[in-house]
This record gives C-alpha cells, sequence and structure tokens, in this order.
C-alpha cells in the first residue's frame, strides 16, 4: 500500500528538464495577449505528441506569461502597423473632397503561370481640397491608408506622384538627352539610304 502510494506521489513530482520540455517551452505562444496576466499554455509540436512528458507546474506558466509580455512589448514598438500607401491614377473627381483612383498591380497568376494586370479602384479624401482644382482625370496620386471617413472612403490624398522622368535632370539636360537620340536616329537612317544606293 505504502509502496503504491510512494510510486503514485512520484508521477506528481516535476520531473528534470529534458529536452523534450524545453523545446515545449520554447514554442509557447507568442501571439498578442489581450490579458498578460491569464497564462495562454503550450504549443506541443505534433511528432513530440505521442512522446512521455514530466509535470509542468503552474509557475512555468506564469514564466511563459512573463515572456510573451516581452514579445508584446517588442512587437508594439516596432513600426509594424506602417500604413499602406499606393499610387494610382484618377478616375474620377467630380465629387466633393473626394477622388476615384484606380491602383494597378501586376502578379503571376498561380495556375496558368502567367503575368496578369489587376485594377481596383479606391475612393480617396481630400479634407482641403488642395488637390480638387489641380487634379485632373489621368494624373498620378499617392494615396494613404486612414481611418474610415465614410461608408466608402478609406484613404486619404497624400500628393502628387513624381514624373517618371528623374527630378534631379535639368531641363537642359533633358534637351541635349533629346537631341542626341535624334541625331543617332538620322545618322542611322542616312547610313541606312547610303548603304542601299550602294547596291
Amino acid at each position: 500500500m505504502l509502496h503504491s502510494l510512494s510510486s503514485q506521489l512520484s508521477r506528481l513530482i516535476p520531473l528534470a528538464p529534458s529536452p523534450v520540455r524545453n523545446n515545449i517551452t520554447s514554442r509557447s505562444i507568442t501571439s498578442f495577449n489581450c490579458f498578460p496576466s491569464i497564462a495562454r499554455g503550450f504549443v506541443i509540436p505534433s511528432k513530440e505528441m505521442g512522446k512521455k512528458r514530466g509535470f509542468i507546474s503552474a509557475t512555468d506558466s506564469f514564466n511563459l506569461c512573463g515572456a510573451q509580455n516581452q514579445v508584446r512589448q517588442f512587437r508594439t514598438s516596432s513600426p509594424c502597423l506602417e500604413r499602406k500607401r499606393m499610387t494610382g491614377v484618377v478616375v474620377t473627381n467630380g465629387a466633393q473632397k473626394s477622388v476615384v483612383v484606380a491602383v494597378e498591380r501586376y502578379f503571376v497568376h498561380p495556375k496558368v503561370g502567367m503575368m496578369i494586370k489587376k485594377r481596383k479602384k479606391f475612393m480617396a479624401h481630400d479634407e482641403e481640397d488642395k488637390y480638387q482644382v489641380s487634379l485632373k482625370i489621368g494624373d498620378r496620386v499617392i494615396i494613404e491608408e486612414h481611418r474610415p471617413i465614410s461608408k466608402r472612403k478609406r484613404f486619404i490624398v497624400i500628393g502628387l506622384a513624381p514624373s517618371k522622368i528623374p527630378s534631379y535632370l535639368r531641363e537642359e539636360d533633358k534637351q541635349e538627352i533629346d537631341a542626341k537620340f535624334s541625331k543617332e536616329h538620322v545618322e542611322s537612317e542616312s547610313e541606312s539610304a547610303k548603304q542601299l544606293s550602294d547596291k
């Protein structure tokens, strides 16, 4: 009787740290915890489910909870909540304090494997009507994610997108480049005409 009681008690005593137990504690849940005072428990890998594990006390779960708080502080301090910015073309500018911007993106189709162009329209808000007068249909603008302003508006207009020609080039440089390419084009045409006349 006494021997069976001691064997049952030995099962309840926590076991010494083992590699399996360390693996279990190292894979604890690190997701956002709304209630940091409440322990979330353990994640046990599927390949170690059948192995024998020792008794884990409540203090271990509180230690894990402390580790979660550190993870949570690290995650909230990191810039993971940056607002999304997109560049698109103005499609409609008739409404007050709003424009409709079409944003295009390219992606590879998962089954077909070819590049596909997807176009989505977003309604963007402009409080002071800064860009309302200057914006025309076809202008490229930058919009940024914002809190919901109305039923369909979730973006605000930040400004005009930079033009495709680099802004650091001066007008004289642009004219020189245009002249150079036009001269090369004329020379190549004259050379091809001479070669045809020689034959």
